[in-house]
């Protein structure tokens, strides 16, 4: 099920730039210069998503007894990932209706 839901995240986010671009098309500037805080704070919080969720695919992926991760890492991840991933993604709606 975790898959699944770090796979919708993630991909949601590809159709949220597209649009991005296509409403900055033709203008001289571009989100990084009118929007720098917000963009970086995507692009970032976008990236440790990521990471978090490769990590606990690889660990899951690799671990051949199946053990949960440790109590700590195991709700850090499920602190980590579901926070930024929804940052990213309202960083960018933000842009969207700022502009």
């Amino acid at each position: 099920m975790y898959v699944i839901y770090a796979g919708v995240l993630l991909m949601m986010y590809n159709p949220m730039v597209q649009i991005l671009r296509w409403k900055y098309k033709g203008r001289n500037e571009t989100p990084f210069e009118t929007q720098s805080f917000l963009i970086y704070t995507s692009v970032f919080a976008f990236l440790i998503a990521g990471l978090t969720s490769a990590f606990s695919l690889h660990y899951y992926l690799t671990n051949s007894t199946r053990k949960p991760l440790s109590p700590l890492l195991y709700r850090i991840i499920n602190i980590v990932f579901p926070v930024l991933a929804v940052v990213a993604h309202l960083s960018l709606v933000l842009i969207l209706i700022i502009d």
